[in-house]
């Protein structure tokens, strides 16, 4: 019985999944056939394919992490070119990108009260094929790799996603990170956000104080203190220490993306396409949040 319930709810959740996916490319379909210098360019008379067999395909790519070339292996007479050529359309106008953007501003404005905690953090992502935005890291010697940085609403969906080479580090990626995400949501204020050992800096807590008017709590960083009078005053209260436990939250949410192939290891030799499937993991995520 329990296996039979369990099998149950597996393909409810496949259907439910399915529609997202479905809605996903209907909020593609619109955005192009909504603008007219689109429209033409996406829907030129010598178009073979229709733009949702096309947008499936690519939504199959981001979560197998299939070659381009192994394109009919998935029992498709389309050729693996047309689905290159296509998602370089789609990241030359920057559709997918504009498309988060407007969905997670809809879904920040959809909630009645917003969490009072936003989280933030990055991860590596290890190279294969990139070329650019991709260095050498201390912490990961034998690879070049990247970062992506995501900041998630306290329901732990990323709502402000970027990607950085593997060099820079955290405080300075979330101090450019700070400025895009008030120019993206300029209304989010008196917020806590919360981050780890690496936020702990006076300079990020004023930067976020003066553009987001909201306070940055992150574990304090004890380095080398050994005088126990000291440790005392840079320790949190439980309540915040209590705050601060749902910054694990984060790691869920990256858990998310990694789960997708193309955002797991990057095959792309360009960070502009890289990007692309990247955001579009971000919308599928955010289309897919109780999930």
């Amino acid at each position: 019985m329990e296996n039979k319930i369990k099998k149950i709810k597996i393909k409810k959740i496949k259907k439910i999944k399915e529609k997202k996916e479905l809605e996903i490319i209907k909020i593609i379909e619109n955005y192009i056939n909504n603008n007219q210098e689109l429209k033409k360019i996406f829907n030129h008379h010598k178009q073979k394919y229709k733009i949702n067999e096309l947008l499936k395909i690519v939504l199959f790519i981001l979560k197998t992490g299939i070659a381009y070339r192994n394109i009919a292996e998935i029992k498709t007479n389309i050729h693996w070119n047309t689905i290159y050529k296509f998602v370089k359309k789609l990241e030359k106008y920057n559709i997918i990108e504009e498309i988060y953007k407007i969905q997670s501003i809809l879904y920040v404005n959809k909630l009645e009260q917003p969490a009072k905690y936003l989280k933030t953090d990055t991860s590596f992502i290890l190279n294969k094929y990139g070329i650019d935005d991709v260095t050498y890291n201390p912490q990961v010697k034998k690879h070049k790799t990247m970062k992506i940085s995501i900041i998630t609403d306290y329901f732990n969906i990323p709502i402000y996603i970027n990607s950085y080479n593997s060099k820079i580090h955290d405080a300075e990626i979330f101090s450019n990170d700070i400025k895009k995400f008030h120019e993206k949501f300029p209304t989010i204020n008196k917020k806590i956000i919360l981050g780890d050992t690496a936020y702990d800096s006076i300079k990020l807590s004023s930067e976020v104080k003066i553009i987001l008017d909201s306070e940055l709590l992150s574990p304090k960083n004890k380095r080398n203190i050994k005088d126990k009078i000291k440790l005392q005053k840079i320790e949190y209260s439980l309540i915040e220490k209590q705050i601060l436990k749902s910054r694990n939250g984060v790691e869920y949410t990256f858990n998310k993306f990694k789960k997708y192939k193309r955002i797991q290891l990057r095959y792309d030799k360009y960070i502009k396409f890289f990007n692309f499937y990247f955001y579009l993991a971000a919308l599928d995520i955010l289309m897919n949040q109780n999930f």
